[in-house]
């Protein structure tokens, strides 16, 4: 049986009270309303909230914040290094033939 996955508002309200914040200080964080923080905990609000300020408060990624996801990027570093390695032996190769 595959988990739920957790809905935008329970991430947003479980994310602000792990950081011990209440929706008034988060709120005030953002600068917006009150009300209109509490409104996109209950899922309401036609505007989009300003993630980046979210996270920013949070201390987490943007894609974090909306997939519930932290950001792996070790798989992208050791490409990188791979690479780096690679053109290092070409650099060592170009060299050598000078």
């Amino acid at each position: 049986m595959s988990k739920n996955p957790e809905a935008f508002e329970a991430r947003l309200e479980r994310l602000r009270k792990q950081k011990g914040l209440t929706a008034k200080s988060m709120a005030n964080q953002i600068n917006v309303a009150e009300s209109t923080y509490r409104d996109w905990e209950k899922g309401r609000g036609l505007k989009l909230p300003p993630l980046q300020e979210i996270s920013k408060v949070l201390s987490i990624s943007v894609t974090e914040l909306i997939t519930g996801h932290s950001a792996d990027l070790t798989e992208h570093i050791n490409s990188l290094a791979e690479i780096e390695e690679k053109l290092a032996q070409v650099r060592l190769k170009l060299i050598s033939r000078i």
